[in-house]
């Protein structure tokens, strides 16, 4: 049974609650140690957070030399790996990556991966990861 079905079961199904919940648990710390990983990066990469002017943006590219940045409205979705996030969705043009300058801040934004690490269709597991800021430097 995939993470979907059994998400929809739960609040009906007191054995698909309890087997929902043990998964829960493997996912959390899927997550906990993907976390880890992301937060051992020194410099920006994909998923980080962008604040230029009044608008902020996240990365869904990072070419080397340059990134492109997503604001979302043409869809955005983030897969997260172990140590990597993959990128799907509307993309903005490559910004030298020199105009790009560390803030103290961290957010939330949304990520997702295979539920127990099982990739197969209708087993995405939705949360949430912590991501640095930066700002554009005009």
């Amino acid at each position: 049974m995939n993470y979907q079905e059994l998400a929809r079961m739960a609040p009906y199904q007191p054995w698909a609650a309890t087997y929902k919940a043990e998964i829960d648990a493997e996912n959390r710390a899927i997550l906990a140690h993907r976390q880890r990983l992301l937060d051992e990066r020194l410099s920006i990469g994909v998923g980080d957070f962008v604040i230029a002017g009044d608008k902020t943006y996240r990365v869904a590219h990072h070419w080397g030399d340059s990134l492109q940045l997503t604001d979302g409205r043409y869809g955005a979705s983030f897969f997260l790996g172990d140590g990597y996030l993959d990128f799907s969705g509307g993309l903005n043009p490559g910004i030298d990556i020199s105009r790009f300058a560390a803030t103290e801040e961290r957010r939330h934004g949304s990520i997702w991966f295979f539920s127990q690490n099982s990739a197969e269709a209708h087993n995405g597991y939705r949360a949430e990861a912590v991501f640095r800021v930066w700002r554009l430097i005009d």
